[in-house]
């Protein structure tokens, strides 16, 4: 098994912070997520709440599953330090910064909503 402790170092480099433009960005034609906004444009504010907070389990889910793949995975040992790796570094990682990005998205929406147009 990969050693665990070098993993976790290396996933503080990984995991980046949410990013403050993610919402302007998806705002823009052809930017990232932005047929994803659109789509919730059209979700109410009780199911973009509901979202919000799906999202942030997720994330701790996957949090927890690179401080422990075995909570996950219970046979991670097994697997190829090849596999092991690409989850700890890269796979559950992307999760967390997709996840992340959406919930930003769905905040934007809201604050959009709520106080106008969102900067």
């Amino acid at each position: 098994m990969i050693k665990l402790a070098k993993l976790k170092r290396k996933k503080e480099t990984t995991l980046g912070l949410m990013k403050n433009d993610t919402y302007l960005a998806a705002l823009q034609k052809n930017g990232p997520h932005h047929g994803w906004y659109l789509h919730q444009l059209n979700s109410s504010d009780a199911e973009i709440e509901k979202g919000i907070k799906s999202f942030s389990k997720q994330i701790d889910k996957h949090r927890k599953w690179i401080d422990n793949p075995l909570t996950k995975i219970p046979d991670f040992g097994e697997l190829h330090p090849d596999q092991q790796k690409h989850l700890i570094e890269r796979k559950w990682p992307q999760d967390i910064q997709r996840q992340q990005d959406q919930m930003a998205i769905l905040k934007g929406v809201l604050k959009e909503r709520n106080n106008g147009k969102s900067r």
